[in-house]
């Protein structure tokens, strides 16, 4: 068996994604609707995600509390989140339009020709959220800020561990 110790950073291993996309193709030998569904499914999540990501952002892009040395900084990543969030909406609104017009037959050749770029909502996504825990976290400015920065680092890694260990043992499962 491969050495799987870097699953949660090879994100552009399109083999990988593409297999797990056939696993659950297999599955379903009855009505090939199940992966149709699926993949609809969770790029319509992630675009609404991703628009209450922006919207949330643009709720504390005005921020009065933030001290004059730290405006450029909190304003540079909140563009930024801003930005790829707004990236992983168009990607998630390409992909789902485009699917909705594939044969049900298809979608497993739909996903390998997309395979290239079936990641980038999901890293838009995360940096997208990267952005608003700190937007988030800055937005109460002073010492509220300070104090709010542990919980909120300790709760993203957390989140982060959490998709890293699951992503590794479905990557792991389709071996």
């Amino acid at each position: 068996m491969e050495n799987n110790n870097n699953n949660c950073c090879e994100w552009f291993d399109s083999s990988r994604r593409i297999k797990i996309w056939e696993n659950i193709n297999n599955e379903d030998t009855e009505n090939q609707g199940i992966l149709y569904e699926r993949l609809m499914k969770q790029y319509e999540i992630l675009g609404v995600v991703a628009a209450l990501v922006t919207a949330t952002l643009g709720m504390v892009l005005d921020n009065k509390n933030i001290h004059n040395g730290y405006k450029f900084v909190y304003n540079l990543v909140n563009g930024l989140g801003i930005i790829f969030s707004l990236s992983c909406i168009v990607t998630c609104l390409i992909i789902t339009s485009l699917l909705s017009a594939v044969k049900k037959k298809n979608v497993l050749e739909f996903i390998k020709s997309a395979s290239s770029f079936l990641s980038l909502p999901l890293i838009c996504i995360m940096i997208g959220l990267t952005s608003m825990y700190i937007c988030v976290t800055m937005y109460f400015g002073g010492i509220l800020s300070w104090i709010l920065f542990p919980f909120s680092l300790i709760l993203y890694l957390i989140g982060l561990i959490f998709y890293c260990y699951l992503r590794k043992k479905v990557i792991n499962w389709i071996n």
